[in-house]
């Protein structure tokens, strides 16, 4: 199983976007649960991405908002998130707190840029070097994360939980990144300040708020939250525990120049709950 399941790191990583990754990669194990082959299992996960990609359709995006995500080329799956999930509740929870957080008010949002800009425009060394640890042109988050899993313990009940959890993750963050619409760091600058930001990574296609890498990360976190002296096997690096590789993966996207702080916050709450509800299933 383990074996497997890098291989399908090592060979699907930069050829699918995060969302669908956690499809293909939880029915795959499924597959591979009930007694396939690979490559049956394999096929068997693609078949799962093309079924959602028909249940979600291709309504066109509509920006509605002085604040919507916009400026930066055409959004990543904004209907990823109508899926069904355990978590659905959750949703409108952070919706609401979000709101919140991001109002329809310049001197509100002016507050989130000044935070972020205070962080990122002076990065030191280390902070570079973390952006680009977690950089997804690197390795897809999830299978990052997954691998880190698999490097680390051997017990596949615990495989199963991180590949559903990582695929409840990826539908209700999508579902509240397009519920909120929340523009990214060198939007909103451009839209109130007029000028041009460069972030340290290249910025992805889809809203701001909450930040996937730390609703990934908090979710396996929790799943995790009795894994100690954790190694990385990309990296060779070796964390206390998972909660230290979580805040690392979180507060990595404020370094890269695409994350408000406040999206991460959202992302680790909403990631923690999910997280909680898988471990204990």
């Amino acid at each position: 199983m383990k074996a497997n399941l890098l291989r399908l790191i090592d060979e699907l990583s930069g050829k699918i976007n995060p969302p669908m990754w956690t499809i293909f990669a939880y029915y795959f194990y499924l597959a591979l649960k009930e007694g396939k082959k690979y490559d049956e299992a394999k096929v068997i996960g693609q078949s799962r991405v093309d079924d959602v990609s028909k249940s979600i359709g291709t309504d066109p995006y509509v920006q509605d908002s002085n604040s919507d995500y916009s400026l930066i080329g055409t959004p990543l799956l904004p209907t990823f998130g109508r899926q069904a999930f355990i978590s659905a509740h959750l949703v409108a929870k952070y919706a609401c707190e979000s709101e919140k957080i991001f109002p329809e008010k310049t001197e509100a949002n002016r507050k989130h840029v000044f935070d972020f800009l205070k962080i990122t425009k002076n990065l030191n060394v280390t902070q570079k070097a973390i952006a680009h640890r977690w950089d997804d042109s690197v390795k897809t988050p999830p299978a990052h994360l997954l691998a880190i899993v698999l490097e680390n313990s051997d017990d596949e009940l615990l495989y199963e939980k991180v590949l559903l959890g990582l695929k409840e993750a990826a539908v209700a963050c999508w579902a509240l990144k397009y519920t909120i619409k929340q523009a990214r760091p060198s939007e909103m600058i451009m839209l109130y300040d007029n000028e041009k930001f460069i972030p340290e990574l290249n910025t992805p296609t889809h809203p701001s708020c909450p930040s996937g890498h730390s609703t990934f990360s908090s979710v396996v976190a929790e799943i995790c939250k009795d894994m100690k002296d954790v190694k990385d096997p990309f990296t060779g690096l070796v964390y206390a525990d998972f909660k230290t590789i979580q805040e690392e993966a979180s507060i990595s996207r404020v370094y890269g120049g695409i994350h408000f702080l406040k999206d991460c916050e959202i992302g680790t709450k909403l990631g923690t709950d999910i997280g909680n509800v898988i471990a204990r299933m």
